[in-house]
């Protein structure tokens, strides 16, 4: 990973420092990386594991020629070793070794990688519903490693992605190491919430704070959770209108949808139908891969139990054909009005 490659546009003096510590031989054996889910901390973290490694770097960048930068642009470096996340499903060992092609493929697929997409892979991989962690038996194979002479790198690197995610006993077992770091060896955290691990790790960190590179990208994000949300109001108060049959608070949610674009009133039916089929997804999958925000996640594990075999073709077929209606210019008052008393009837079905 080259930091040429990072948009690292609000980063710049981040990146400085950490070079200048390098320039000045001055590198910390414990550091942290951490921001929010979507900046590029992992990416940052990868790049100066590179650059520290790089064979001929120049001044502001690895060469990406060496045979360093060619194995750890395929993050295959034996000198650069992965800490992350796992399940323990019994069918394989709870390290990452058991699980790293999976995370290389995994994280070079994806332009940003977050621990909900993971957890996410780990449970179609592994056919569980759990969450994953950090276990007991990822730090003695750390340890392990570390007492191990370096294969061919300067500094021999173990990156923790999600450390917030070690259980307190892994956590207690990595802080030794931590306190007595064997020589040429670096120990890089990567965080999205350091306020969930140990203090006392914390305290013997180096720690790099990593911006959102993109500001209008920010704005955008900022833009369209508005538009969500507002989706979410409308659609909740639309169900629970139906379901305790308020005829009048129907009959006017109606007429203020009526006055709506038609672009708007399409999304909020296939905002309905969204919240539908994760509904679905609660009642007959897995709740452990519920991946909406807090305020949805709080409505539909209450609004899930409304949902079931009877009713879930039905909730399906009479948005969809309300949706066709719109497009063909229907009164749009009397077809909210109508599929609210639909929709009335359908939860009632048990």
């Amino acid at each position: 990973m080259l930091f040429s490659n990072i948009d690292t546009n609000k980063n710049n003096k981040v990146k400085e420092k950490i070079l200048k510590g390098v320039h000045d031989n001055k590198i910390a054996h414990s550091q942290l990386f951490y921001g929010t889910r979507n900046s590029p901390k992992l990416k940052v973290a990868l790049a100066y594991a590179q650059y520290i490694n790089c064979l001929s770097p120049t001044k502001k960048d690895s060469c990406d020629k060496c045979s360093s930068c060619l194995k750890y642009k395929k993050l295959q470096h034996p000198d650069l070793h992965f800490v992350f996340p796992v399940v323990n499903s019994g069918k394989k060992k709870p390290i990452s070794d058991s699980y790293f092609n999976e995370w290389i493929e995994f994280f070079l697929e994806k332009n940003n990688v977050s621990l909900d997409d993971w957890d996410a892979r780990l449970n179609e991989l592994s056919g569980t519903k759990q969450s994953s962690n950090i276990y007991q038996q990822e730090i003695e194979r750390v340890i392990r490693k570390k007492n191990l002479k370096n294969f061919e790198a300067k500094f021999k690197v173990f990156l923790f992605w999600m450390p917030e995610k070690m259980q307190p006993q892994t956590a207690n077992k990595i802080l030794k190491t931590l306190e007595e770091p064997p020589k040429k060896t670096i120990f890089i955290f990567v965080s999205e919430n350091p306020k969930l691990m140990l203090p006392t790790i914390l305290s013997r960190l180096q720690k790099i704070k990593i911006q959102d590179n993109n500001q209008n990208q920010t704005k955008e994000q900022h833009k369209l959770n508005n538009k969500h949300h507002v989706l979410y109001q409308d659609f909740s108060f639309w169900m629970r209108a139906a379901y305790s049959f308020d005829v009048l608070g129907i009959s006017e949610w109606a007429e203020s949808q009526s006055k709506k674009t038609k672009k708007e009133q399409i999304n909020l039916l296939l905002y309905a139908t969204n919240i539908i089929r994760q509904c679905v997804i609660y009642n007959f999958t897995t709740k452990e891969l519920f991946l909406q925000n807090k305020e949805e996640s709080t409505f539909i594990k209450k609004f899930a139990p409304f949902i079931n075999k009877k009713n879930i073709i039905p909730f399906f077929e009479k948005t969809e054909e309300c949706i066709k209606m719109i497009k063909r210019n229907g009164n749009k008052k009397i077809l909210f009005f109508e599929l609210s008393l639909q929709y009335a009837k359908l939860l009632k079905f048990k």
